[in-house]
């Protein structure tokens, strides 16, 4: 270690008070020995500006002539580090223009109470606080108010004279306390502190940051808050900046999701004005402030968090560099890009992404057509299948075919619209060549080429006319690959071109035909025992069989059957003579007769109804009451 000269301790002197800088105390030193502070260090052999810049060696002369700890003195007082742009005070860091290195900002109140609370020359009394030397403290934490500016005798080589300044203003303070201007309290100003005096908080996402990174994003964050995004930060007051540093540290100290979903706003409300929309434009003097600091590392924790919300919440070109990466493929698209990339009207492309459920909000808010996003993956995959999409006369034309093939082959599912939407109007309806193309190699695969098909080798067409069946039923056959034959006309290689075996079409449409829900008249017997056709209808006008009309498949229309559920009442209040001759092996007559013979006679007149019908509980009864009733 160099040796130094070790100085004996000045007569008049006051303590070191917490947070006082060097220069500071310096100065305080000087006025308390009736001198200004460049002429007493100067006859002593120490550079006042060494003491301003943290010079070890001039730092801890100057603690020697006040008898202070020369560790706390040098830790307060701001040194500037070689090669950077930077200054280290009280373990922190502060940037370039962090420090006020000429003058200095005060609260009056303080100077009043430091007046009261020490002795000696008046302006020997008040000391500097580190904090009315940084930038960003702009009202005092303990009163309230803002601070004042003073500006101090500027000489060439020497930091300002801290006291000196002090014996200007103090006949003028009590009158400049009482014209402060009153301050909210500030979060923003009480952290400010704390870090200083080394205290962090766990749960505040500033504290892992350095203290002029975490200042500067505070007020940054703030001003895109409270101003318009061009505004000209010369021209905002020093209260308007502690107005929205506090702002700022509301937002930034909660953390990254905080910090979102103040962006998620920015975004929301920039988006809903007219123009072309632009980070800068929308996020104001806080993305400005992370543009123009690329050169530092220090502000990446906050570029990923703002670069990673802002890439998938407004559309970027390709090559576009965001906050330091380069995008290489397209992370948003809107319906502008979209209508661009695809030659699509907008307003159709509107219609297709609400039926299809996306960008619903934006498309909800009204939002132009370069303000609604989507994901560019599947704006991407959207404009690949309309570009060049063939509408339905077109697809008709390609094909060969009519309009009702056409949908045919779309509700057989062989063929889907472009847009993955149902159709709703017509001139809206578009195909995918390549979808339309993949469903021609599907229909073509496996048809075996026939030079003259025979009577029973037929088209699409006449195979559906032949076996009673839908067009669609006949596709599906086809797509499913549930044919064994299929064969194409010799030279041709068309929708028409198709041979089908009418044969086995036609045997697995009868046996695909759905079985009817309820009954036909001929299959009401198998409910009903005995109940023959002829007694249906009588039935069904004396109201105790139910018609309803159900579509038959071979019939190829709606015809009259008898619902179940009344079949199955019917049975359950009635018996007929034939269900009784089957189950106790008698003659009709037999039946007739031993029923009169107990008492019981038929429900219906026999000629109306066509069928000897009785009330099956009287029946059981007869049989309960005769055992040897139904004895042969």
């Amino acid at each position: 270690m160099n040796e130094r000269f070790i100085l004996n301790p000045l007569r008049f002197r006051h303590a070191h008070e917490p947070r006082e800088t060097g220069p500071g105390f310096a100065s305080r030193l000087a006025a308390m020995n009736g001198r200004l502070m460049g002429e007493m260090f100067q006859h002593m052999g120490i550079q006042p500006h060494a003491v301003d810049n943290g010079v070890e060696a001039a730092v801890r002369m100057v603690a020697d002539l006040g008898d202070v700890d020369a560790e706390r003195l040098l830790a307060l007082t701001p040194k500037p580090v070689d090669g950077k742009r930077e200054y280290h005070v009280a373990g922190e860091v502060l940037g370039p223009l962090g420090i006020n290195r000429t003058f200095f900002r005060y609260c009056p109140h303080c100077v009043l109470e430091d007046l009261k609370q020490f002795d000696g020359p008046k302006h020997g009394r008040p000391w500097l606080r580190l904090e009315w030397t940084i930038l960003h403290y702009r009202a005092c934490h303990h009163h309230n108010v803002y601070l004042v500016d003073a500006q101090p005798v500027r000489r060439r080589f020497q930091p300002f004279d801290f006291s000196e300044t002090m014996q200007g203003l103090l006949p003028s303070m009590e009158t400049i306390a009482a014209e402060t201007l009153p301050a909210s309290p500030s979060r923003f100003e009480q952290w400010l502190v704390a870090r200083t005096d080394g205290v962090k908080d766990s749960s505040n996402f500033l504290d892992t940051l350095p203290l002029y990174v975490a200042a500067q994003w505070c007020e940054a964050l703030g001003v895109s808050a409270l101003h318009p995004s061009k505004v000209q930060t010369s021209r905002i007051t020093q209260q308007q900046w502690a107005v929205a540093a506090d702002e700022g540290f509301g937002i930034a100290a909660e953390g990254k999701d905080a910090i979102v979903r103040f962006l998620r706003r920015m975004t929301s409300a920039e988006r809903r004005t007219r123009g072309i929309i632009g980070p800068r434009d929308t996020y104001g003097v806080g993305y400005g402030l992370l543009q123009s600091t690329m050169d530092d590392p220090a502000y990446e924790p906050l570029r990923a968090i703002v670069r990673d919300y802002v890439m998938t919440a407004m559309p970027w070109e390709i090559g576009t560099d965001v906050l330091g990466v380069t995008l290489d493929r397209a992370i948003i698209s809107t319906v502008r890009t979209l209508a661009l990339a695809s030659g699509v009207n907008p307003t159709t492309l509107r219609r297709v992404l609400r039926k299809k459920g996306l960008a619903k909000k934006d498309l909800k808010d009204g939002l132009r057509n370069h303000r609604v996003l989507l994901p560019a993956e599947q704006a991407e995959t959207l404009a690949s299948k309309l570009k060049g999409a063939l509408t339905i006369p077109q697809t008709m034309e390609q094909l060969g075919v009519e309009r009702r093939q056409v949908e045919a082959l779309v509700e057989a599912g062989a063929l889907v619209y472009a847009t993955g939407v149902a159709r709703d109007e017509w001139e809206h309806s578009r195909f995918a060549q390549e979808d339309v193309d993949a469903m021609m190699m599907r229909l073509l695969d496996g048809a075996i080429e026939i030079e003259e098909p025979n009577d029973r080798q037929v088209d699409i067409g006449t195979a559906r006319h032949m076996a009673g069946a839908t067009t669609v039923d006949v596709l599906k056959l086809i797509f499913e690959n549930r044919l064994g034959w299929k064969g194409l006309r010799a030279g041709q290689s068309g929708y028409n071109a198709i041979l089908l075996d009418v044969d086995e079409v036609t045997m697995l449409v009868r046996t695909d035909a759905p079985q009817f829900i309820n009954l036909r008249f001929c299959d009401v017997e198998t409910v009903v025992p005995g109940l023959g056709q002829r007694s249906i209808q009588p039935l069904i006008d004396a109201k105790k069989l139910v018609q309803t009309m159900e579509y038959s498949p071979n019939a190829r229309r709606e015809v009259p059957v008898v619902t179940a559920e009344s079949a199955r009442t019917f049975r359950e209040t009635y018996v007929t003579a034939g269900e009784l001759c089957q189950t106790h092996g008698l003659h009709h007559k037999q039946v007739k007769y031993r029923l009169l013979d107990a008492g019981v006679d038929m429900e219906f007149d026999q000629g109306t109804v066509k069928a000897m019908i009785y009330d099956r509980a009287k029946v059981e009864r007869a049989a309960a009451d005769r055992p040897e009733i139904w004895v042969a």
